[in-house]
């Protein structure tokens, strides 16, 4: 799946912006990201230049880790839990549910809690803010007033 991802988004990159643009991609430390054969589809068109965060600092620089991803993961385990607490579904669960009725109801409770997560505007631009990717003249302004400023 990563292999195909790889390629399309250099692909993609041509197409929208022209042969020659040049992009940078910054990943973790996940086992699909630092793959040789995921590098080397990245790399293989000169398209896309690959830089590596250090180790357990995600949550510090990556919007979906800084907090975004643990609010989905929260919603979706009360998703869950509202549904197991409905009459029938905890002993559906418990004697075995086959895996594409599985599949249809983690889906379905993982697409309510996203839509939920959406929703909440406030935390979902705050992980931007956080993390250095939405920096906004009012932000920027607050920044360099709190600190003073440099030289």
């Amino acid at each position: 799946m990563m292999l195909e991802s790889a390629t399309r988004f250099n692909d993609h990159i041509c197409q929208r912006w022209g042969e020659g643009t040049k992009v940078l991609l910054t990943c973790n430390n996940l086992s699909a990201h630092v793959n040789p054969d995921i590098k080397a589809a990245f790399a293989e068109d000169g398209v896309t230049l690959l830089r590596y965060f250090p180790a357990q600092c995600t949550q510090s620089i990556q919007p979906l880790d800084a907090a975004f991803g643990r609010s989905l993961r929260c919603s979706v385990g009360r998703k869950l839990d509202e549904w197991l607490i409905e009459a029938n579904n905890l002993a559906k669960w418990e004697e075995g549910m086959s895996s594409p009725e599985r599949r249809i109801l983690i889906s379905n409770i993982v697409a309510d809690a996203m839509t939920e997560c959406l929703k909440m505007d406030d935390m979902r631009v705050g992980c931007f803010e956080r993390t250095g990717v939405l920096l906004t003249l009012k932000l920027t302004a607050a920044m360099t007033k709190r600190s003073g400023p440099r030289d």
